[in-house]
């Protein structure tokens, strides 16, 4: 059997839920922008351009912290599975904010003419081994990867093709590109900028997902707790039916025989009168 390849359905749903994503990024972006012009205007183009690198980078982790929040949500409420049935156009647009987020550090690197220094610091293995000075830009760019693999692979003809089993595993991936971005902006421009958002927003996003994930596994593991104990009371339910009916049997046999008994000693009563006579 082979899978066949259909076009991606529209409807009045999927329209809605696309157009809150971009009008939700381009909000976001254009805030964040908006403000930090305000309050600190850039003061040359690499300063603009680092402001790019910055609002598209908080705007995907924000996002992908949502939609890692979309699953524990709706095992917690049915009515977030709205968000749940779109999902993949959530991770396909994240792939591309988190895609022009790489896209303007190369430009920032190109402008200075120092794209070499660029390849040298992901290839420098030395660096590797150290905690404080990791080449961070290499786990931003494994979250880059998965990221293109799971928009990549979002249409239902993977689904079929890959195998279920196969494409969820592919899928849940996006924990491990989480992390790497976790650790990506610790060791990167949490090292040198002490701005208490950046902190903040990490601390925040991972709290988020924990307890979600952790509360969602309590609700399912009690949902799974009333399932069992439903399906053990029809069987408790037949049993005492069973040793109902076995009771029953008993005390018909028991009494059946406290029936003929009196007869017998009836007529052995007589047998004894009559030969006394």
């Amino acid at each position: 059997m082979s899978a066949g390849f259909r076009a991606v359905q529209w409807n009045r749903a999927k329209l809605v839920y696309d157009g809150i994503l971009l009008a939700g990024v381009v909000l976001y972006i254009g805030a964040y922008l908006t403000l930090v012009y305000w309050l600190d205007p850039p003061k040359d183009q690499l300063a603009a351009i680092d402001l790019r690198i910055r609002a598209f980078g908080t705007c995907a982790f924000f996002m992908l912290t949502v939609i890692l929040s979309i699953g524990p949500l709706t095992r917690l409420d049915r009515r977030f599975l709205p968000l749940l049935y779109n999902r993949r156009h959530f991770g396909v647009l994240t792939f591309f904010v988190v895609l022009l987020h790489a896209s303007f550090m190369v430009e920032w690197y190109a402008l200075q003419n120092a794209l070499p220094s660029l390849y040298d610091e992901l290839t420098k293995v030395s660096d590797y081994g150290k905690f404080i000075g990791f080449p961070f830009k290499a786990l931003g760019l494994v979250a880059l990867l998965i990221l293109f693999l799971m928009a990549a692979t979002s249409h239902d003809y993977w689904l079929v093709f890959l195998t279920p089993p196969v494409w969820k595993g592919l899928h849940m991936a996006l924990y491990v590109a989480y992390g790497l971005v976790v650790m990506h902006v610790a060791l990167g421009v949490m090292q040198y900028d002490h701005n208490p958002f950046i902190p903040a927003m990490l601390a925040g996003g991972f709290a988020c997902v924990t307890v979600l994930q952790l509360g969602a596994a309590r609700a399912g593991s009690r949902s799974d707790r009333r399932s069992r104990f439903r399906t053990r009371a029809p069987a408790s339910s037949r049993r005492r039916m069973a040793n109902a009916s076995l009771s029953s049997a008993t005390a018909r046999r028991s009494g059946r025989f406290r029936i003929f008994a009196p007869t017998s000693m009836g007529r052995s009563a007589k047998g004894a009168s009559s030969t006394a006579a």
